[in-house]
């Protein structure tokens, strides 16, 4: 393996001036372009890597990204995965990779993971950092979450303008000509939190949701879906149901859909269904559904451009994007 030695003598240089170069302090340094090129080039030819141990020693950049996962079963775990590492790699970056258990934040393994010292931090999914600790809040570490956005300014979040997506799947709503909503969801925070922003949306409307519609169970994707369905088929009549239903992620919806449809219960055609997030599955179910496309590629890249400098450290919030397909109709004969 090449060295910063090997390197200086290919060039004619001091070490000392491999080095800056290297850790990017060639300008503040004064070494002429020439020689930053040629050191660069002598880098590549030999395909030098940086030695970690030495810059964790000394305080350096070490090149590395600490990258926390909420939950294993996020659906855009794999696409965020690909993009960071894809970014990663054209940087010169590479990511270190932890889990949390039950969403929670793991103490242990942070800490493992911080001994790396990682140039940034990168939390994947919605996540409630009132939870975690202090000490690794206050670090002055980068910390950057891809998921819903938080007001602790020590975290920035790339994530999506999600009162705008209320707003996008209520019009469309009432474009069709529906005036009574329900919602279905789990009890987490980013199903409280849409709750919230579709009441508002609705409000704006001088709508509401029929309070015996509105369900959040303690189940969990599918399992949630499920339990949610069978709360509503208790109204067997179902003569004052509402025309339109939310749900809060399309693992939800697509659960919910499959159980009425074996109830019965038939959709558009007897109750329109929309959602959020638009996963792979999402325009592959019958009927394909109606949903909110999360930019989750393009916020990945922006978290990645945060990191390497080319764009500036502030949160940024991606505008939605409606995909209407076949679980939404204008309100049919009930």
């Amino acid at each position: 393996m090449s060295s910063q030695k090997d390197i200086a003598r290919l060039a004619n240089i001091s070490q000392s001036v491999v080095s800056r170069v290297l850790t990017g302090r060639a300008k503040e340094c004064g070494i002429a372009e020439d020689t930053v090129a040629r050191v660069r080039q002598l880098a590549a030819a030999l395909n030098y890597q940086p030695n970690q141990a030495a810059n964790m020693l000394l305080g350096r950049k070490t090149g590395l990204i600490g990258v926390i996962i909420r939950s294993f079963e996020d659906q855009f775990l794999a696409t965020i995965l690909d993009e960071l590492n894809r970014h990663a790699l054209q940087t010169g970056y590479s990511l270190l990779v932890v889990g949390q258990e039950k969403a929670e934040f793991n103490a242990l393994e942070i800490r493992l993971l911080s001994n790396y010292r990682p140039d940034a931090f990168v939390v994947i999914g919605a996540t409630d950092f009132s939870t975690w600790d202090e000490s690794f809040l206050d670090s002055g570490k980068l910390i950057i979450q891809i998921g819903m956005p938080v007001a602790d300014a020590r975290i920035t979040t790339c994530g999506t303008d999600e009162p705008a997506a209320a707003r996008l799947l209520v019009r469309h709503l009432v474009d069709l000509g529906h005036r009574s909503f329900g919602m279905v969801g789990d009890n987490s925070s980013v199903s409280r939190l849409r709750a919230t922003q579709l009441r508002s949306a609705l409000v704006e409307h001088s709508l509401a949701m029929s309070l015996p519609y509105v369900y959040l169970s303690e189940a969990r994707a599918a399992a949630a879906g499920a339990d949610a369905a069978k709360y509503l088929l208790h109204d067997a009549s179902r003569a004052s149901w509402p025309t339109a239903i939310v749900a809060t992620d399309d693992l939800i919806a697509l659960a919910f859909i499959r159980a009425l449809s074996e109830a019965g219960v038939f959709v558009p055609g007897q109750v329109s269904i929309v959602s959020y997030d638009d996963i792979l599955f999402a325009s592959l179910a019958q009927p394909a559904l109606t949903t909110i496309q999360q930019p989750v590629r393009d916020l990945a890249a922006t978290g990645m451009e945060i990191i390497t400098g080319q764009k500036e450290r502030r949160s940024i919030v991606l505008p939605p994007i409606l995909r209407v397909r076949e679980s939404t109709a204008a309100p049919g004969a009930r």
